[in-house]
C-alpha cells in the first residue's frame, strides 16, 4: 500500500512539514536522485556539507557543531550500510522495467519504495536533530524561526502571485527537465502528454504554504521546550497527515497519480536513442552507488 500522502511536485512540498528533516534529504537526493557523476564527491562530503546546511538556519557554537558531528556520525554511518544497497536494488529495478514497458502498477510501486526510503530517512534523521535541538538556546530557537518566516514570505511571494497559466507553465518545465535528465529531449508527443497532465493538476501551492505556515507556528511552540517537547515534535512529524487540512492531502495524492501517469506514458512512447540514454544514466547511477557503498577512508577535511 502506498504511504499517505504522496507529493509529486514541488508546488506540493513538503513531503513532510518538517524544515530540520529536509536537510538530511541531502542523503537521499545524492544518492538516488542527482543526475551527475560528483555525486560521489558529494555524497562523500555530508559530514562537512549537513553542518553548513543548518548553520544557514541557525549559526552553531563550536560545541554544538562537535555534538552535531556525533549525531551525524551514525546517520551517515548507516545510510551507507543499509540504506544504498536498497537503493542499488531500486536503479536495478528501475533497469528491469525499462528494459521493456512499465506499467503503470509498477511505476506507482517504484514510486512506493522510493517514498518508503524517505520516511526511514526521515526517522533516523528526526533523532539526531533532536539531540542538537536539545543544545538550542532561547536566542537561537528565536533566530531559527524568525529564519523559517523570512523564507516563509520569500517562498509566498515567488508563488502565489502567479496565475494559474504560469503556475501549469512552471509544473511543466520542471517535469521536462526531470524526464530530460535521464531521456534526453523529449519529442512532440512526449511533450505533449506532459501538457496533458499538467492542464489535469489541481493547484495546491497556497495550501502548501498554509501547511508550511501552520508548521512555523507548531514548532515555535514546541522549541519552547516545556517538558515532554520531544515526544510532541516526534508525533507532530510522524503523525502530521493527522494536522494538515484534508484537501491538501487529497490534492497533493490526486498530483501524484497524475504525474505518475504521465511518466508512465512517456517512457512508453521512448525511442531508441532515449533508451540508450536511459541505460547509460542507469549504469552511471549504479556505478557511482556501488563506489558509495564502499567504506570511506577517513578523512581530515571535516571543517575545522
Amino acid at each position: 500500500m502506498l504511504p499517505q500522502p504522496r507529493h509529486a511536485l514541488r508546488d506540493g512540498r513538503p513531503r513532510l512539514p518538517l524544515r530540520l528533516c529536509r536537510v538530511l534529504a541531502l542523503l537521499l537526493a545524492a544518492a538516488l536522485l542527482s543526475a551527475c557523476s560528483a555525486r560521489v564527491f558529494f555524497y562523500n562530503r555530508l559530514d562537512f556539507l549537513i553542518p553548513w546546511y543548518i548553520e544557514g538556519y541557525v549559526p552553531l557554537d563550536r560545541d554544538q557543531e562537535d555534538r552535531l558531528e556525533a549525531l551525524l556520525d551514525p546517520v551517515l554511518a548507516w545510510h551507507r550500510r543499509e540504506e544504498l544497497p536498497r537503493y542499488a536494488a531500486l536503479v536495478d529495478e528501475v533497469r528491469r522495467l525499462t528494459a521493456a514497458d512499465p506499467a503503470l502498477p509498477d511505476v506507482t510501486e517504484l514510486a512506493a519504495d522510493i517514498e518508503v526510503a524517505w520516511y526511514r530517512l526521515r526517522d533516523r534523521a528526526l533523532e539526531a536533530l533532536l539531540g542538537l535541538a536539545e543544545t538550542l538556546t532561547e536566542a537561537q530557537v528565536e533566530a531559527f524561526i524568525a529564519e523559517l518566516r523570512e523564507r516563509q514570505a520569500e517562498y509566498e511571494a515567488e508563488y502565489l502571485p502567479r496565475t494559474d497559466e504560469e503556475y501549469r507553465e512552471d509544473a511543466l518545465e520542471r517535469l521536462e527537465d526531470s524526464l530530460g535528465d535521464y531521456l534526453g529531449r523529449l519529442d512532440d508527443g512526449q511533450e505533449q502528454r506532459l501538457a496533458v497532465a499538467v492542464a489535469e493538476l489541481e493547484r495546491i501551492d497556497g495550501e502548501w504554504l498554509a501547511v508550511r505556515a501552520a508548521w512555523i507556528e507548531r514548532l515555535e511552540e514546541i522549541l519552547a521546550k516545556e517538558p515532554g517537547w520531544q515526544e510532541r515534535l516526534r508525533a507532530s512529524v510522524r503523525d502530521w497527515a493527522e494536522w494538515v487540512p484534508e484537501s491538501y492531502i487529497a490534492g497533493t495524492n490526486h498530483n501524484s497519480a497524475v504525474v505518475l501517469s504521465a511518466v508512465t506514458d512517456v517512457l512508453a512512447q521512448r525511442s531508441e536513442r532515449q533508451q540508450a540514454r536511459l541505460e547509460r544514466e542507469l549504469a552511471a547511477l549504479e556505478r557511482d552507488l556501488g563506489k558509495l557503498m564502499v567504506p570511506a577512508v577517513p578523512s581530515d577535511t571535516r571543517a575545522p
